[in-house]
C-alpha cells in the first residue's frame, strides 16, 4: 500500500508518534482503503465489521433513522476522523449508520490489527485511552441535551457541544438541530429567539455566534 503516514499522524491513533515509527508499525499490519459514492451507506446496523474506519477523503455523517424514516445526522465525519472504535473492540452492537455524504475514501484497520498496535507501542495504547475517555465525556454531554428540562436548556447544551468542537462561530441547520435535540421546530425557534434576547447568543445567516458562553452554562445549573 502507498505510504500515508504522513495522513495516519493526524488521526488520533498516530498523534504525537513520530512519521518513521509510524511507518515501520504501518508494515506490520493491513490496512485496507475503500471509496464510497455519495449517500452509499459505509456502515449500518445490519452491516458492519469488527474494523475502525478513518475518514482519508471527502465526507460522512453518522446518521439515525427517524420514525418517518428520514436520516438524522448526529455527527459529521470529516478527513482523519475516525469511526466504529466502540464496535470494533467490545461485543456492542453498532447502533447507527455512516453514510458517505459526497465521494469519499476510507481506510479500515481490523479488530485484530487494533490490538497489535496497542500490544506493541505504549503511546498508541494512551492515545486511544484518551480518545474512548473523551468519547464517554462526549457521551456523557448528549445526555444532558436530552435530560434537560425545557428547549432553552436543550439548545444551550447543544451549542455548548458545538462550540467544543467548532469555535465561537458555526453553522447549523435548525431543522436538522430540532430532530437533533429532540424538540419541536416551534419550540426550536422559540428557544432560539430567548437565547438571542438574552444575548447569550447571535444568529446570522445560519451561523451562530456564541456570545456570553458562561450564561449558556450558566443554564444548566
Amino acid at each position: 500500500m502507498e505510504d500515508l503516514s504522513d495522513f495516519w499522524v493526524k488521526t488520533f491513533l498516530f498523534k504525537d508518534i513520530d512519521k518513521d515509527i509510524v511507518s515501520k508499525l504501518l508494515k506490520l499490519i493491513e490496512p485496507e482503503k475503500k471509496c464510497f459514492e455519495k449517500n452509499q451507506f459505509i456502515y449500518t446496523k445490519e452491516d458492519y465489521k469488527r474494523k475502525v474506519g478513518f475518514v482519508v477523503t471527502g465526507k460522512c455523517s453518522i446518521v439515525r433513522k427517524s420514525a418517518e424514516g428520514a436520516n438524522i445526522n448526529l455527527n459529521t465525519l470529516n478527513p482523519t476522523d475516525s469511526f466504529g472504535i466502540t464496535a470494533a473492540l467490545s461485543q456492542d452492537e453498532f447502533l447507527t449508520d455512516v453514510m458517505a455524504v459526497k465521494r469519499t475514501e476510507v481506510l479500515f484497520i481490523s479488530e485484530k490489527d487494533i490490538l497489535f498496535l496497542v500490544e506493541n507501542n505504549s503511546k498508541i495504547a494512551l492515545n486511544l485511552i484518551n480518545f474512548l475517555t473523551d468519547r464517554i465525556s462526549f457521551l456523557n454531554r448528549k445526555i444532558a441535551t436530552f435530560s434537560s428540562a425545557n428547549a432553552d436548556k436543550k439548545l444551550a447544551s447543544f451549542l455548548l457541544n458545538e462550540e467544543k468542537k467548532y469555535g465561537s462561530c458555526f453553522v447549523i441547520n435548525c431543522k436538522k438541530t430540532a430532530e437533533s435535540i429532540g424538540t419541536a421546530r416551534a419550540s426550536f425557534y422559540r428557544a432560539l429567539n430567548n437565547l438571542i434576547n438574552s444575548n447569550l447568543i447571535s444568529f446570522q445567516n445560519k451561523k451562530i455566534y456564541i456570545i456570553d458562553p458562561e450564561g449558556l452554562k450558566g443554564m444548566l445549573k
